[in-house]
């Protein structure tokens, strides 16, 4: 599936408000022009209706709304489907990883936007990123992205896709191309809050309790999610996670992107 769900979920709303204004049309005579109906039980009548065309049209602006700013109203549209969230991935170049990236996937302005951070190996900042535009259709989305390096000064552009993998879309494969370079890079990744209990406590060490909370798996998780606000990381949470999770794929999928 796709974005088009969230459309769908609007559409659909739309298309009630109008089949009930249809029938309102359709059998307007015999609603109000009734012979025997005294004119107090039209009035009553039309009040009725107005106030469900109201209702109506009130639930459609909410529905349009909450879609576009809420996103656990997003994530019940979209189901298992749904990529919103924090990732963390690896870069791979010349066979071996280049850097990794925390990275957020949000809905804004209706498309997904990917922005994120790049650390290498040794934590050192790489770089940031975003993307200008994107497509996300049967669990791929094909983006144009953005990027400046550590100097602040060294920039590229290029395009990319990532393919999601897992029942909910825990994982994602994917490449992306600089076109100054025209050199392409593979991309692997997957959800933190997925990854976050496999990663050994001495690389972890150093994370936030709330950054950790947050993150955890269980029912706890996501009631956390549903009702507190996402925990801002500093820039060292930032570069802890992602080495971590370097030497996560060097050791469990050793690079076989």
């Amino acid at each position: 599936m796709s974005i088009e769900r969230m459309q769908d979920a609007k559409d659909s709303t739309q298309k009630s408000v109008a089949l009930f204004l249809i029938c309102i049309t359709a059998f307007k005579h015999e609603i109000f022009d009734i012979g025997h109906v005294s004119t107090s039980d039209k009035v009553v009548a039309v009040l009725f209706a107005t106030i469900l065309v109201v209702t109506f049209w009130f639930l459609e602006r909410i529905v349009d709304a909450r879609l576009d700013k809420i996103w656990i109203f997003r994530a019940i549209a979209m189901g298992a489907d749904n990529i919103e969230g924090v990732w963390l991935d690896v870069v791979r170049d010349n066979g071996g990883i280049r850097c990794g990236a925390l990275l957020t996937i949000c809905y804004q302005d209706s498309q997904y936007v990917i922005s994120g951070e790049e650390y290498f190996p040794g934590g050192g900042a790489g770089g940031a990123f975003n993307t200008d535009m994107s497509v996300y259709r049967h669990r791929k989305i094909n983006y144009i992205y953005n990027a400046t390096e550590a100097d602040g000064q060294t920039s590229m552009s290029g395009r990319g896709y990532y393919e999601f993998k897992g029942f909910r879309c825990m994982q994602f494969i994917g490449k992306f191309i600089n076109d100054n370079s025209n050199r392409h890079y593979e991309v692997r990744g997957v959800r933190l809050s997925s990854v976050l209990h496999e990663l050994p406590p001495g690389d972890v060490r150093g994370l936030s309790d709330p950054v950790i909370r947050y993150y955890k798996k269980g029912l706890r998780r996501k009631l956390s999610r549903v009702f507190n606000q996402r925990p801002e990381m500093t820039i060292a949470e930032k570069q802890i996670l992602t080495v971590a999770i370097i030497k996560y794929f060097e050791r469990f999928l050793q690079c076989k992107i």
